[in-house]
């Protein structure tokens, strides 16, 4: 790959972005596979329209919407705009109130907060769901990332017949920028709009980007504390994460061996540093609804 050393790489494609939207307040946004593959290739099609934004990754999930850009805040700004206008539109059975649909626009301004960024949204349905791992997650771009690229199988937009193009993109107005846009069947081809090889370039290999999605978790803490993410990480995550706090802080093997004081501080610490909730923590530490309602009044 021709690309800059790591440092002067980040240097020269900066200003980066995190877009988020608020999924604690907007109602499912996706709700069959047709309405994601809808999504996606509308994804593609308004990322034809903003050349000057680069994406690096993205995925879709029911109610919310990851997307990590670099270029021009504004401009970045304009292309949430129009696709969430295309969304609307398209979407427009689900009877959704989009006024809760907004944007919260993170800057990352370090290339290790850029590798943990891409990280935390390629795992994204994975920590809902371990079945969908960052590797077969459909409606997202980290499957792409470090796989054999053979795109022999995909066509050009440009030689799709002309309806076709109508019922991939649902629009009537091509340009030449959706031309080497490739599809397999009626879905996109991730590749051909993402630049992927760039958001490879910020890790050293394979390897070291797996390593990423699965060590980082304190870094992944922060930002879903940024952007009131509800789920961080997985249960086995957080199973490892109690028995290290269980271990070092109060020589312990066991949750039935803290008192009820040190109970009520490591659900603190859990809840502050990885934001679990009263559910999970009612399970892990054993607590009664009474005392849980009493540390989290605002939960209730």
């Amino acid at each position: 790959m021709n690309y800059f050393p790591f440092n002067e790489n980040f240097e020269k494609n900066t200003p980066f972005w995190h877009l988020c939207t608020n999924g604690n307040e907007t109602q499912a946004l996706f709700r069959s596979d047709d309405e994601y593959k809808f999504a996606l290739n509308s994804l593609a099609l308004i990322a034809c329209r903003f050349p000057k934004v680069k994406i690096l990754t993205f995925i879709l999930m029911s109610n919310h919407i990851h997307l990590v850009l670099s270029g021009n805040k504004g401009t970045c700004l304009a292309l949430f705009e129009a696709y969430k206008w295309k969304l609307s539109r398209g979407l427009y059975k689900n009877a959704i109130d989009w006024k809760p649909f907004q944007v919260k626009f993170i800057a990352i301004k370090n290339e290790n907060y850029l590798k943990t960024v891409i990280a935390y949204v390629n795992r994204n349905a994975f920590v809902i769901d371990p079945k969908l791992t960052p590797f077969n997650y459909p409606w997202g771009a980290g499957r792409e990332f470090f796989k054999y690229k053979d795109n022999n199988t995909s066509r050009y937009f440009k030689d799709l017949q002309l309806q076709e193009k109508r019922q991939i993109l649902h629009t009537r107005n091509f340009d030449e920028s959706l031309n080497n846009l490739r599809f397999y069947g009626d879905m996109v081809d991730v590749a051909s709009f993402c630049d992927i090889q760039f958001a490879e370039s910020m890790y050293d290999n394979a390897r070291e980007y797996t390593q990423w999605m699965t060590t980082k978790v304190e870094k992944f803490s922060s930002i879903a504390t940024t952007l009131a993410d509800e789920v961080v990480i997985t249960d086995d995550e957080l199973n490892k994460i109690l028995f290290t706090i269980l271990k070092n802080q109060y020589k312990v093997e066991k949750v039935y061996s803290l008192t009820a004081e040190q109970k009520i501080q490591v659900a603190l610490n859990l809840n502050k540093k990885y934001n679990t909730k009263k559910n999970k923590l009612r399970r892990l530490l054993n607590l009664d609804n009474k005392v849980l309602n009493q540390i989290f009044p605002e939960d209730q």
